[in-house]
Order: C-alpha cells, then structure tokens, then sequence
C-alpha cells in the first residue's frame, strides 16, 4: 500500500491491513468460506470495490470484479490457496457460490464496480446495490469484454512485448490481448478470439512489478535484461499461490533485440522473414500505439479502426543489436 502513496497519513485515517481471516462457513458442502479478520470483527459495514473485467485464466458468467474481490480478495491468501488448490476450472461456479454466500454473513450494502476502456483509463463507475450485484456483473463484465483493449486482426506471426508485469495484468501480459494463458487452460481460438499469434517476444519488466515474472512463460523468446531483474520469490509465491508454475518458466533467452527476433521468427510456421507479420507494443495494458510490419499493415487497416502514424521504414537496431526506436 505504502509503495501506491496509501499511507495513514495521506488518507488522514487508520489502516488495518493484514492477512488475518475468520472462518464463516462453507459452500457446495466441503469448499471453505474465508473472510478478512479486520473488515469482518471490526467493520459497521464492508464495501468491496473492484475493477469488472475479463479474467486471465477463466470463462465464466462472472470473472473479476466485486464477486471475486468479496470471494479471494476479502478471503486473502488463505481464501485465495484454497480457491486455486481446485483449479481455475472450478472458478465460473465457486466465485459466484463464495461470494453470495458472503454476503449473506457479512453486512455489504453495496459495492463499488469500476469498468476501464482500451486505454486503461476508468471509463464506468457504478455502485451495485448487494442484492443485484451478481446479476449486474453479469452484464458489467459484458461491457468491459466490448470495451478492453485488444490488437487487431486475425493471425499474427510474432508479437514483440516491451514490458510486462503485474501492474499490467495479473499474468504479466494480459491473455485476453496476446490469447494465450499460464496454464493453457482456455481454447481461446475455438472461442473465437483474436488475433491468433504464433510467437510472443518478450523485452523487459516494468519497474512497478518489483522482480515479479509472472507470466513470463507465455514467452516463447525473452531478452537476458529481463530475466536479470526477476525476483525469485516474488514470483515463485505468485505462482506456487495460483498454482500455475508453468508461468515462471524462462523461455528462450538472447541477449539482444535483433537475436531475440530473427529466432522467434524462425519457430514460426509458413512464415518468411521478409513477410512475416510482425507487431510491437509497449505492455498489453497500452495498445493505443504499435509498431507493425509492413506485411501486417494491411490486415490492421481493414479492421478500421487504425490509423498510420509514420512512413514503413527498416527496423533500426544500434551497435549491440538492441530496438532504437522507443515510445
């Protein structure tokens, strides 16, 4: 909280933040209920707040937002351990079970659900009422699915990622931009998402993740810088609490740019690298700006919503093989 400038003394109150949780019951007979110790002993009332989007890992009626912050955010790490100790695919249903069952035990009168745009900026803020809230974010998360920001066209050979981390998506990339997840649980082709990427380079962490990794094994290329600044047990914890230790496995590592991308390439299928279908951007949660390749141009254009900003020129590379050209 301190490194987000929430302190006492900026808030001008008391903050009680802790693992601690009260255990208040079960659901579907053997499934514990866990909820946040402080906000359950010593609250009036609890007011959830959450983001309504897509999730990384799962389809469902819900994904997150208020269910899941009342069901693993106020269950805490305890809450969340048992909730992926049964696996993501047993999430479309026990979100919603936990999270109607707690507000049944807790006194929640309302929740605060925020929706952002393709640009991540808030574009929806809406107080739900508790007894609509699971029917209302139902239809939030609809319109947060229209609204996310995601990359145009329909087959792409390599993807060039800059930054990833968990300021960004809790996967480090967001899956529902690249359509690729940790643990490959969701057919997102068959569902009909796209585009459809062959291969995904990834460049660097952002400085706001800390060292954490997570889902640096989306990856099927990375550059060293990246693996240099990954925090072990920061992302070892994320992935052992998720249980999805795929997405802390490296990927290919070269140490320049240029390396990075002409063997990337080289695991792509049908692809020539004089007509591959190339694009870059700078972390999943920004693709208002991208750099395509002239191969892809096209496909984008007929998406009609982009527009061409610069001239196609050659990819600029300096003495050590490294992109030039920034954001």
């Amino acid at each position: 909280l301190e490194h987000y400038g929430i302190t006492p003394e900026k808030m001008g109150c008391e903050i009680r933040a802790s693992m601690e949780t009260v255990h208040i019951g079960y659901v579907e007979e053997t499934v514990p209920v866990y909820f946040d110790r402080n906000a359950y002993e010593g609250a009036d009332a609890v007011i959830p707040i959450g983001r309504v989007k897509p999730h990384t890992d799962f389809v469902g009626p819900v994904e997150s937002g208020l269910m899941k912050m009342i069901a693993i955010g106020l269950g805490k790490q305890k809450g969340a351990e048992y909730f992926h100790a049964r696996g993501f695919k047993h999430f479309d249903h026990l979100i919603p079970a936990v999270g109607q069952f707690s507000l049944t035990k807790v006194n929640m009168p309302f929740g605060i659900a925020t929706v952002e745009n393709g640009h991540a900026h808030c574009s929806l803020i809406e107080a739900v009422p508790a007894a609509q809230m699971y029917d209302r974010e139902v239809e939030l998360l609809k319109i947060a699915r229209e609204r996310i920001g995601t990359l145009p066209g329909d087959e792409l050979d390599l993807l060039i990622i800059d930054e990833i981390g968990k300021d960004v998506s809790g996967d480090g990339a967001d899956p529902n931009v690249i359509n690729r997840d940790v643990i490959g649980l969701v057919d997102r082709a068959a569902l009909g998402f796209k585009p459809v990427i062959q291969r995904i380079y990834m460049r660097d962490l952002t400085p706001d993740t800390e060292g954490n990794a997570t889902g640096v094994g989306m990856a099927d290329v990375v550059l060293k810088r990246l693996v240099d600044k990954i925090d072990p047990l920061k992302t070892y914890m994320n992935m052992i609490t998720s249980k999805g230790p795929e997405g802390a496995r490296i990927p290919m590592t070269f140490d320049n740019d240029r390396t990075s991308i002409y063997i990337a390439l080289a695991c792509c299928l049908d692809t020539e690298v004089e007509t591959a279908k190339i694009a870059r951007i700078r972390s999943t949660k920004y693709v208002e700006d991208m750099y395509v390749s002239e191969a892809y141009l096209n496909e984008v254009l007929a998406s009609g919503r982009v527009d061409v900003i610069n001239e196609p020129g050659p990819i600029a590379f300096d003495a050590n093989g490294m992109l030039t050209e920034g954001w």
